[in-house]
């Protein structure tokens, strides 16, 4: 037998019932554009021949991170950004920027077959890497 639509109720806690978000049928409650302040215990009631049943259930609103810039631009977790033409960003889940430097994909060729890339994100090709190495004994050291 179905139960009519109008004896389902949601609400949370005991006093506050919700209208906003129910389906037609009113089996369905959709919390849009969620915030911190609907972090809350909610409350389903179903009413049938004068007996009254319902449960709770938790909604947990994780609010994404938000990375700000030192002029003041803010993007959300997990939003791609270039600062620079040569430079790609995003904002991670602790709120901190990730860069990475863009390659315009030309290759570096002898004598300086190296991509380097400066804090700015200027590509410099440079010769191969060097070769470092210590050595030590208890009296002396050699690098």
């Amino acid at each position: 037998m179905l139960m009519s639509a109008r004896r389902i109720l949601f609400g949370t806690g005991e006093t506050r019932k919700l209208s906003k978000g129910i389906s037609k049928n009113k089996l369905k409650l959709t919390i849009s554009d969620a915030d911190a302040d609907d972090d809350a215990e909610y409350r389903c009631e179903a009413t049938k021949d004068g007996k009254v049943n319902s449960d709770t259930f938790n909604v947990d609103v994780v609010m994404p991170a938000i990375c700000e810039h030192e002029d003041g631009t803010t993007w959300e977790e997990g939003e791609i950004y270039n600062p620079q033409e040569t430079e790609e960003c995003s904002c991670d889940s602790q709120g901190e920027h990730v860069c990475e430097c863009i390659d315009d994909g030309e290759e570096c060729e002898d004598p300086t077959p190296v991509a380097w890339f400066d804090d700015k994100c200027v590509k410099t090709c440079v010769p191969n890497t060097g070769v470092c190495s210590a050595t030590a004994d208890p009296f002396y050291r050699t690098f």
